[in-house]
């Protein structure tokens, strides 16, 4: 029995047309997983279906900037009401242009601290902290071989550079 070499089946023709898809899409406001439910259809199945479609990429980015469009009148009508936070958020997004823009907030210098912690660090460096001159090559086998190697250990004063501005 030979084996025949079939080409790829033909894409399915849609079982919607742009007209229907359009009007799933109006209905459902823009928002594509509510077109999909009106029509049945995975999710999935509608975006590759308006990937396809020039048409219908042209009536979505529409639905959105419509979308946009009622999301600034009713910013607008906040606005109109004196909102706080409307005003805050117009100021922050549409305002940055002019200057509006949130910082964090930066504290001056308190030379007093400033002094107080070169003073306290000034105070650490003049004690003796151990310093190994020797390293060893095997590491230790036991709790007490660590204390030998420790015993081994000189004190000296490590050197604090202080370099404030």
């Amino acid at each position: 029995m030979a084996t025949e070499n079939k080409p790829y089946p033909k894409k399915r023709k849609s079982r919607f047309t742009d007209e229907q898809v359009m009007r799933a899409l109006t209905k459902g406001n823009g928002i594509q997983s509510e077109a999909a439910r009106i029509l049945q259809i995975e999710r999935a199945t509608l975006c590759e279906r308006i990937k396809a479609s020039p048409n219908l990429q042209a009536h979505l980015k529409q639905m959105i900037e419509d979308r946009i469009d009622r999301a600034e009148r009713a910013l607008d009508a906040l606005l109109a009401d004196d909102n706080t936070t409307a005003v805050i958020f117009t100021l922050k997004t549409i305002g940055r242009s002019r200057g509006y823009i949130e910082h964090a907030p930066t504290e001056e210098i308190d030379t007093a601290k400033l002094a107080a912690l070169s003073q306290f660090f000034s105070s650490v460096n003049s004690k003796p902290a151990p310093v190994c001159d020797q390293q060893s090559s095997k590491p230790p086998e036991s709790r007490s071989s660590v204390q030998a190697d420790l015993g081994s250990c000189k004190a000296k004063t490590l050197p604090l550079e202080t370099n404030f501005p």
